[in-house]
């Protein structure tokens, strides 16, 4: 997935067994807040359920990295939970 306003770009690979996610990796071309977002995400939803995954908003990344961000670095947060939902064959839920 490509982050059309900055170029970021993420590739996720994850594991699932019996509707569990158990493991996430990542290759992430980008800026800090990108990449922070992928590696916190590859932590956090390790051990969820795909329902639990399809019911997180773009909130969620950006409460995950617990700094304030301007509204051009907020898609540069959500970069991530979008390459995973979209790999997961799963619509984003936007607020």
């Amino acid at each position: 997935m490509r982050n059309t306003l900055c170029g970021d770009e993420i590739e996720v690979y994850l594991d699932v067994s019996d509707d569990i996610v158990k493991s996430i990796k990542f290759v992430a071309e980008g800026c800090a807040i990108s990449i922070a977002s992928a590696s916190m995400l590859s932590t956090e939803l390790v051990g969820k359920s795909l329902s639990e995954i399809s019911e997180l908003d773009e909130k969620f990344p950006v409460e995950i990295l617990g700094v304030q961000l301007t509204p051009s670095r907020m898609k540069c947060a959500h970069l991530s939970l979008e390459a995973i939902q979209q790999a997961l064959d799963i619509p984003p839920k936007l607020s």
